[in-house]
């Protein structure tokens, strides 16, 4: 049997040899592998071998001649000397073999002849810097520790088979110990890098860090005098050499099915030698400062003068020392100056916030002392959040009634305060809820006769998603957010909101439909889900159904060669399909309701049959009430055009003979009944198409009279559509009620979940009677409630959607 040993990868240059060494270098294992190419070895199962060389496999070499040819290698790059190239490449196959030797005893003389070797330099080493005075052992110091640091590099690639032969006996070893059940019999080998550093540790780092950190404590004291510092970027990098010690891994080569967890270093060193001396230093001259001001009278002051000396503290050891001594110096500056001195204080710094000057680096300064003490930002906090109150307090009044400056004004302080809170006091919580405290307590401020805050927010976005898109969308959006989230009364909001948002839907005024959905967006996570669910909804049916009616037009004029309209009316049709329970509407309950004109019964018909025959499963139910015309009144001295509903279209049409009527008969007349000819009646009232003998009195005997003296500026304007602002929930559904209403949706939901896990896909037709059957056991399930848990499942992800609408896929 042959045992072949692993291929060794090619090295560069860069990281084998010294400055002097050629750039391009190959690999002599290679080298000797590519002399036998093309040579059959024969062995005993008939195998050949191509491309091996002889030398590759365990021999019984020359210890000491070859170990002479690898000290004369490894002398240089102790001694800093150049090494001769072929020399260099020479000398890896002289290593490979005394690794892979038959006898296993030469490959750990050969460690031991490393060790012994590194351990001399770095014996030499400590002589040279035990005879230096502390200016020069500083100098020389630095200059050992660079040039160990690169001798680590070399013979790390140099000794490279020999680092392969630790790995292989660690795992010999952690095997052993496995099938033993104990431990093993001896401490596994280090890599050469690893040796280096630890022997350099031992006998370097350990017997120079007191006089190290007898240099960093007079450059402390000279930074402290307002001396200059002496080669700050030198004391950096000999610092860092202390770390680097700490942090390097002692454990040689991960055994087979062994995974180790990184840990963050414990810097003993570090801390033992360099931190525990700074801080006796540091209590020192604490407490030196804390006599100098004791006779400081005011708080603030010297609360100032602590900031003061922390911060340069703190500057001076991140230049030369490790990040944590920065935190650490913190600590004892509390320990010292703060605790006694400021703990029992009663501080106030109301004269450091003020409209015209807030002192932001005053208070950051205060805000990183009081931080360190027990509640020591509480009185800093108060002052704070009572200087927000009164901002927002002075100028979100003047605006309170006006919805757009309402909401640009306390969007804009909130930018302004959060953004004090993360420069200032870096994002402190108890900062963050004084500012959320008080923008709360402005934003909800009721005054009596003013807009609820709730309608506020909502007219905002109604506002502005009326308006064509502009370049502050996203801003205005996030203003719009930003206000909504500290309503505390959601359901007027939502009350309102949706009103507003059918009227833009239906009204036709909205600025696109893709916005009203990103402001639906917005309010994800703020309103409760139902709502948000609806408002998408109806933006979902504006959408759907402008394809559907554009589908409808062209079969009409595929099949019957004309348009879906009489040319001789000149009246165009679209038609909006409303899904049941997601709008807030309010039906009107009139006797006949407007009369449809004859020449659109047949196309309504058609658009039904068409429907239908698409959507099985599903009724269409017609509210001529709702429907929106465009009325031109040619009355009047100038013509005016109007898009009113078809209700307020039969009131207007009431007057086409008549000029005045009484409440009671102008709503027999109109065939509705009296609230809802006051419902439908007060818009044409309000916009001055009508007028009222009583303003604001719907008795029966009150006049309502036609106004010949109707005047506006625009020629086109919109009647609102009434809506209801009663709540939906109950007409959602109205099967499911009382403590068992959760209960029985958690239960179909679950029912849908699993027959579409068993399905994969169905149609809407198809998993609609499945479900049913089961649920409809427990209780009684409806469309509407079955596509209300369809909607649900979405939004939490548990079902999609498909290609088509009615097609549902389960997601796993």
């Amino acid at each position: 049997m042959f045992c072949l040993a692993p291929r060794v990868s090619t090295h560069t240059l860069s990281e084998l040899t010294m400055a002097d060494i050629d750039n391009e270098n190959e690999d002599p294992i290679q080298q000797a592998s590519d002399a036998d190419e093309g040579m059959d070895l024969d062995g005993p199962a008939g195998l050949i071998y191509s491309g091996m060389c002889k030398m590759l496999f365990p021999t019984d070499p020359n210890f000491e001649e070859k170990w002479a040819k690898i000290w004369n290698v490894m002398e240089s790059v102790l001694a800093d000397r150049p090494v001769d190239r072929a020399d260099w490449n020479d000398v890896f196959i002289h290593i490979y073999q005394l690794c892979n030797a038959i006898e296993a005893q030469t490959a750990n003389e050969f460690y031991d002849r490393v060790r012994k070797a590194i351990e001399r330099h770095i014996d030499g080493v400590y002589e040279i810097l035990a005879q230096l005075s502390d200016k020069d052992f500083f100098h020389e110091f630095h200059i050992q520790c660079a040039k160990i640091e690169k001798i680590s590099k070399y013979l790390n690639t140099l000794l490279g088979h020999l680092n392969q032969h630790i790995e292989h006996n660690a795992r010999e070893l952690h095997l052993f110990a496995l099938i033993h059940d104990g431990q093993p019999s001896k401490r596994p080998l280090m890599h050469v890098d690893q040796l280096i550093t630890t022997l350099w540790r031992e006998k370097i780092l350990d017997t120079s860090v007191c006089r190290i950190a007898s240099i960093i404590l007079d450059q402390f004291d000279n930074h402290r005098a307002g001396k200059p510092v002496e080669n700050p970027s030198k004391l950096k990098e000999v610092i860092q050499y202390f770390i680097d010690a700490d942090e390097t891994p002692f454990d040689v080569a991960v055994p087979f099915g062994v995974t180790l967890n990184h840990r963050k270093p414990k810097l003993s060193l570090y801390h033992s030698g360099i931190e525990k001396p700074l801080k006796k230093s540091c209590f020192k001259y604490n407490n030196e400062k804390l006599k100098e001001w004791s006779t400081i009278a005011s708080s603030i002051d010297y609360i100032n003068n602590v900031a003061e000396l922390m911060e340069s503290e703190k500057n001076f050891a991140n230049l030369i020392l490790h990040p944590t001594t920065s935190d650490a110096i913190e600590t004892w500056v509390a320990e010292t100056l703060v605790n006694d001195k400021i703990i029992d204080s009663k501080l106030s710094f109301r004269d450091q916030m003020t409209r015209e000057n807030f002192n932001e680096a005053h208070l950051k300064r205060c805000f990183n002392v009081l931080k360190l003490i027990p509640n020591g930002v509480d009185n800093l906090c108060h002052d704070f959040g009572a200087h927000v109150a009164e901002i927002l307090a002075a100028d979100v009044e003047s605006n309170a009634n006006d919805p757009k400056l309402f909401v640009t004004a306390c969007s804009a302080l909130c930018e302004r305060f959060y953004g004090i809170v993360k420069r200032v006091f870096y994002g402190h919580r108890d900062f963050t809820a004084a500012v959320d405290k008080a923008v709360r307590t402005t934003v909800n401020l009721t005054i009596p006769g003013q807009i609820k805050p709730g309608d506020k927010v909502a007219r905002f976005a109604d506002q502005y998603l009326r308006k064509p898109s502009t370049s502050e969308d996203d801003t205005q959006l996030d203003n719009f957010a930003t206000v909504l989230k500290f309503v505390t009364d959601k359901e007027q909001f939502e009350k309102t909101y949706q009103v507003l948002l059918a009227n833009r839907l239906l009204g036709r005024v909205t600025a696109s439909v893709p916005r009203e959905m990103q402001a639906v967006e917005k309010m994800r996570g703020i309103c409760t889900a139902e709502f948000v669910q609806r408002c998408n909804r109806m933006c979902l049916d504006v959408e759907r159904s402008a394809t559907e009616t554009a589908e409808f037009k062209k079969k009409m004029e595929r099949e019957f060669k004309k348009p879906t309209f009489d040319d001789s009316k000149q009246a165009p049709i679209d038609i909006t399909i409303l899904q049941t329970g997601s709008w807030p509407l309010q039906i009107g309950k009139e006797e006949h309701g407007p009369a449809t004109p004859l020449y659109l019964i047949d196309t309504l018909q058609c658009f039904t049959n068409h429907y239908t025959k698409l959507h099985s499963g599903r009724q269409l139910n017609w509210a001529p009430s709702l429907s929106t015309v465009d009325v031109r009144l040619t009355y009047l001295e100038r013509p005016y055009t109007i898009t009113m509903t078809a209700i307020h279209f039969d009131i207007l049409m009431c007057f086409e003979d008549v000029d005045v009527y009484s409440v009671s008969d102008l709503a027999m007349k109109a065939k509705l009944m009296p609230d809802f000819l006051k419902r439908y009646g007060k818009p044409l009232v309000d916009n001055g198409i009508l007028t009222m003998s009583k303003p604001d009195d719907w008795s029966p005997e009150t006049l309502i009279s036609l106004n010949h003296n109707f005047n506006r500026k625009n020629n086109k304007m919109r009647l609102p559509i009434p809506m209801t602002n009663r709540p939906l929930k109950h007409d959602i559904r109205p099967e499911v009620t009382g403590d068992q209403s959760d209960a029985n949706r958690q239960y179909l939901d679950s029912i849908i979940v699993r027959e579409l896990k068993r399905l994969k896909m169905a149609k809407h037709g198809d998993l609609y009677p499945d479900v049913s059957k089961i649920v409809n056991e427990r209780f009684v399930m409806t469309n509407i409630i079955f596509k209300k848990s369809i909607e649900s499942l979405i939004d939490r992800g548990y079902v999609k959607r498909g290609e088509t609408m009615d097609e549902y896929h389960y997601i796993a």
